[in-house]
Formats: structure tokens, C-alpha cells, sequence
């Protein structure tokens, strides 16, 4: 059985933070934001090569104190890992979808030059890792 599960968009200091930053779900199920920070925010699919597909999750923004439009992942074993596509300094977090491969595709990567990320290297997560 399907169900909704829900990531937080959270104020933290001057940025924010997606709790929980690593959300595991299964097939089917129905996953939504909630922003409650007072900007709009824009979760997008963070791919390989730094560029972020904002409208994979959702067709709109956030607007703040609002709930984004639900997302139902179409493939099993597979981990999303998502950012803001408004605020490119902002980190992401990461959704999981049935049972993976232990490691991300990413893991060890170092995000290209032209990314927001520049520098920064993607900490890919065992399945042991995930509550």
C-alpha cells in the first residue's frame, strides 16, 4: 500500500535544511514538500554532471508556508538526490527509492567547475546509513 510521506523545507541560519535528508520510501508511495521557510524554494533532480532538473519533482515552486504537489517515483532501487533550483548554494538531500545499489552513482564524485557545487564532493550513502 502506497503512502505520503513528507520532507520538511526547514529556516536554518541563512540557509535551510530538508528534514529528513535522507528519505526512504518505497514504490508507489507519494512524497511531498512542506515550506516553511519564508522564501520559495524549487526541489529539483540534482543530475551527474551539477545541472538540476526542476521540474522533475514538481511543475512549480514552493511558495513559502506552502505544500508542494505530491511526486510518486516511477522506478524502484534508485536514489534521487535533489537541491533547490532557486538557491544553488543550498544543499539537498537524497530519496530512496526501494533497495538501491549500497552506493550512489555520485559517491566520490567532485561536482563539475561550472556547478554551483564546484569543489564540493557528494557523500554517497550505504544502505547501512539509512534509519
Amino acid at each position: 500500500m502506497a503512502i505520503q510521506q513528507k520532507i520538511k523545507i526547514n529556516k536554518s541560519g541563512t540557509g535551510v535544511t530538508y528534514d529528513p535528508a535522507v528519505l526512504k520510501v518505497r514504490l508507489g508511495d507519494q512524497i511531498f514538500w512542506i515550506n516553511n521557510d519564508d522564501k520559495p524554494h524549487w526541489p529539483g533532480l540534482l543530475n551527474a554532471d551539477g545541472t538540476i532538473n526542476k521540474t522533475f519533482f514538481m511543475p512549480n515552486q514552493i511558495a513559502s508556508g506552502s505544500t508542494s504537489t505530491t511526486f510518486s517515483p516511477g522506478r524502484d532501487n534508485e536514489a534521487l538526490n535533489y537541491a533547490c533550483s532557486l538557491h544553488r548554494g543550498e544543499s539537498g538531500g537524497q530519496i530512496i527509492v526501494g533497495n538501491p545499489p549500497k552506493k550512489s552513482a555520485f559517491a566520490g564524485q567532485t561536482y563539475p567547475k561550472k556547478s554551483a557545487f564546484a569543489g564540493q564532493t557528494y557523500r554517497g550513502l550505504r544502505s547501512s546509513e539509512i534509519k
